[in-house]
């Protein structure tokens, strides 16, 4: 009973992890997908799909889609996805083989070598890295003060770059007040829900 109760006490360190986590997948999710809908606009998607359908399946025989992210591109044979429906690893896919981006030096799945590297696609990268790494592969869910530190400001400022590519620049800023407040400010399950629901 005491180990359940240690194990799912909060402490900073967990607390650092859900900021994070809320940063890469709400925020990560809304800003990568305005980026796609820049590239491929929800009004001309299904002609991109069309374009792009032998490349697509052969992402599929080679298992690089799964079967529900192909239901989510065609739901059925005479449909269309919707990218409000695609989450971030999807997105990540579509990007990566439909929208004409170079692959970065260091490679889609590693962090660029120097922290100049800061081309869209470095972007994609450090974003994708810190998804993979950072959130989804983490073993306890927790995050040291320094840890936190590093990642959060290669992911925000990475974040905040990419936007920069499509967005206003009065957009840009309201991310980045909100980016900071998420940072520093009082967090609760409330504030992590009000995130989660969409952007402040």
């Amino acid at each position: 009973m005491a180990e359940a109760a240690l194990a799912l006490q909060e402490s900073p360190d967990t607390e650092r992890f859900q900021r994070v986590a809320v940063l890469l997948v709400r925020g990560g999710t809304i800003i990568i997908r305005g980026l796609f809908d820049n590239i491929h606009p929800p009004l001309t998607l299904v002609r991109a799909l069309k374009i792009h359908r032998a490349t697509l399946d052969d992402l599929r025989r080679r298992r690089i889609l799964n079967s529900d992210q192909w239901k989510k591109l065609f739901p059925s044979p005479d449909a269309y996805g919707q990218t409000k429906d695609f989450d971030l690893t999807l997105i990540f896919v579509l990007l990566r083989n439909i929208c004409n981006l170079t692959e970065p030096a260091n490679g889609w799945n590693n962090l660029p070598a120097n922290i100049s590297d800061i081309s869209l696609e470095d972007d994609l990268a450090r974003i994708k890295y810190h998804r993979n790494n950072t959130y989804a592969h983490t073993m306890d869910g927790q995050l040291s003060e320094d840890e936190f530190n590093e990642c959060w400001d290669e992911i925000s400022d990475a974040l905040l770059r990419i936007l920069t590519f499509y967005d206003t620049p009065e957009s840009v800023r309201n991310w980045e007040k909100e980016i900071k407040k998420l940072r520093r400010g009082p967090i609760s399950l409330k504030d992590i829900q009000a995130w989660l629901a969409g952007f402040p």
